[in-house]
């Protein structure tokens, strides 16, 4: 069923329980409308309140379901939450046994007032609402089981769960509110541990990392977000800093040495998460790599001043001494085919290659091969390797993404006079805020509303510069406005070398006839949404920006954490069934946890703590790291900032 019969959720009442064949879809309520590809919800109960779809569920069973799972869920820190709840399950469970008594209504009324007022974190606050909803829509259900038993036949199957607004938009889905729990207590090494279990690459992520979890942090509604990032640096750091032994909790199956090896092609962000989990599980796992070393996009495409090499390693090794096998200066299409895989033995295939091939700008000369231009692939490779270049003293980068930035401030530190150009404005900028700022805190010039047409050329051929033409913004017709050259107002400007960064590729020129993979409309490889399985292969998985094209570091970890599940039941069953889990996270994005709206009762005014920097001056020379991350001190005031918003939801379906 996708029709909503009665909603509660975020205050939006739907009641049509009496007039059921004028309940509105699912979609048009802007409410789920299937629980994973193959099954639709009868009911949901959690921090929003009721959705009922089938209007035949009992709702003495439903809570029942519902307050299983807040039970299993309740971290027991604080007694309102758990004990009541506990109570209130044992209510419900007498009355759905026949033996409810007439002031069982009034009791769970007190009991949801006192678990709301009394716990300590959101977690217990908002679980009693939906029982509070019940009471209030549904008093003569609740009347007539108490007097007549329920209907409980256990058909019902309920799928439950709890999740933090930060953690739901975490690509990786780390438990972010758990993890800064125990930096409060001061185990950071247990943090440490936490955050491994579903990002193998913590101090890359902690320096790297967009942190969109921070977008939808509930602290912002009283103050300033969390900065989540930095706590996860911090907890990376005092493991490096004290050399302390990161703990392996390889939990294999007893038959998990019959199963066949997995192979990953790349050892960038996507291919080591999917290695790294498919190795605690005990499968076996060998990465092939075309570079010389691991990393990926991140060693070649991110500079050291960001990322340094030495946190890149450390965390490789830790990949590598859970079991992994990496076999470097190995390239899918040159060194070795799909076919080839398969036939020495392998069980499944993760393709995670990265997206190593620039976009065309379109510029005429642009494939003569002049002396003097590149691309932001070739150009970062060069740096992040230290292979010798000669850019000359004037540097043009045309783009103004974040791979931009990382070209504009590395020639900075080769000690060029830098120009960026770009065909709009500095708001229209996709790169992050602050890389811009330390762009021009660092010397950066930017040139706005300017776009090249022509390399220009010295009579020998090297390059002289770029032919430009300036923009303005005007209306397409659809209501965008659209950058279009301005006539007449073509100028030159002189350079020693251009970089072209306005955007990256995955080269899929490996692609064999006989590998029976299809590209889809954004030249990505098709694969299942859930499994990242090809469904013209099921032997080939494909993670990373071969399956999502150019993606942030936190979604390739998470694409390689979940591909992990689906491979090893791949090889264990030869089939993939979607897990309850992403069945779940798919409907807890939909139902939107994080509300900017919501009047969060708390007083403000705690400092949230930030990054220092070195200064612009001395950053520039060299490429040492250039932010500072907290102190143990800052770290624990900032971890004491959380407050803990786990929230409960729980699926019933009648389906198993």
């Amino acid at each position: 069923m996708s029709n909503v019969v009665f909603s509660t959720w975020n205050g939006q009442l739907i009641d049509h329980r009496t007039t059921p064949d004028q309940a509105p879809d699912a979609k048009s309520a802007g409410l789920p409308v299937k629980f994973g590809p193959d099954q639709s919800p009868d009911a949901i109960l959690g921090w929003g309140g009721i959705v009922l779809y089938n209007p035949e569920v009992d709702v003495v069973d439903a809570a029942i379901h519902y307050l299983e799972g807040v039970q299993a869920h309740s971290c027991g820190q604080c007694l309102p939450c758990p004990v009541g709840t506990r109570v209130m399950l044992d209510i419900f469970n007498d009355i759905a046994a026949g033996n409810g008594q007439p002031d069982d209504l009034t009791r769970l009324e007190r009991l949801c007032h006192r678990v709301n007022t009394g716990s300590m974190c959101s977690f217990g606050q908002k679980a009693p609402l939906p029982i509070q909803h019940l009471l209030v829509h549904f008093q003569g259900d609740l009347e007539r089981a108490i007097a007549q038993g329920s209907n409980r036949d256990g058909a019902l199957n309920s799928h439950s769960t709890q999740m933090a607004p930060c953690t739901a938009e975490c690509p990786a889905h780390t438990d972010i509110a758990l993890y800064i729990e125990r930096i409060k207590h001061g185990n950071f090494q247990g943090s440490l541990e936490l955050i491994r279990e579903t990002d193998c690459l913590p101090g890359t992520l902690g320096r790297a990392c967009y942190a969109p979890c921070e977008s939808s942090c509930r602290r912002e509604n009283v103050d300033r977000a969390i900065n989540i990032r930095l706590l996860k640096r911090f907890v990376f750091d005092n493991e490096l800093r004290f050399g302390l032994q990161h703990r392996v909790t390889m939990q294999p199956a007893p038959d998990v040495a019959a199963l066949p090896p997995v192979a990953v092609i790349g050892a960038g962000p996507a291919g080591l998460a999917c290695a790294f989990n498919l190795a605690e599980r005990g499968v076996k796992v060998t990465v092939f790599e075309a570079l010389p070393k691991g990393g990926g996009m991140v060693k070649v495409g991110i500079p050291d001043y960001r990322v340094p090499s030495d946190v890149l390693q450390y965390e490789i090794d830790e990949v590598e001494r859970i079991g992994v096998k990496i076999e470097y200066n190995q390239r899918l299409g040159r060194d070795f085919t799909l076919s080839d895989l398969k036939a020495r033995g392998f069980g499944a295939v993760a393709v995670a290659i990265g997206a190593h091939l620039s976009k065309k700008m379109g510029l005429e000369g642009e494939d003569d091969g002049i002396p003097g231009y590149t691309t932001a692939v070739d150009y970062l490779r060069d740096v992040n390797l230290q292979v010798p270049l000669e850019m000359g003293k004037r540097v043009m980068v045309v783009g103004a993404g974040n791979v931009a930035m990382d070209c504009v401030r590395s020639a900075r530190r080769n000690g060029a006079e830098v120009l960026l150009i770009y065909r709009r404005g500095r708001k229209d900028m996709p790169a992050h805020e602050h890389e811009v700022h330390d762009a021009e805190d660092e010397g950066v010039q930017f040139h706005f509303y300017t776009h090249p047409i022509k390399i220009l050329t010295h009579p020998d051929g090297r390059l002289r510069g770029l032919e430009m033409v300036k923009m303005e913004l005007l209306d397409d017709g659809t209501g965008r406005k659209r950058p279009t050259p301005v006539e007449g107002s073509n100028f030159e400007m002189e350079a020693n070398s251009v970089i072209g960064a306005i955007g990256q590729d995955p080269d899929m020129t490996w692609i064999r006839e006989e590998d029976h993979l299809v590209l889809n409309k954004w030249d990505n490889i098709e694969v299942d949404r859930f499994t990242r399985q090809s469904p013209h292969n099921p032997f080939v998985f494909c993670i990373g920006d071969a399956q999502t094209g150019p993606e942030n570091l936190i979604l390739a970890i998470g694409n390689g954490n979940r591909s992990a599940v689906y491979i090893e039941q791949f090889i264990r069953e030869g089939r993939c069934t979607v897990a309850e889990y992403d069945r779940l996270e798919k409907v807890i994005r939909e139902l939107k946890p994080y509300d900017k709206q919501e009047q969060v009762p708390l007083p403000g005014g705690l400092e949230r703590f930030n990054s220092t920097w070195v200064p612009a001056d001395q950053r520039v020379v060299d490429f040492r790291e250039c932010e500072v991350g907290l102190s143990q001190e800052e770290a624990l005031a900032e971890a004491n900032r959380c407050m803990r918003c786990m929230q409960a939801i729980t699926v019933v379906t009648r389906q198993p």
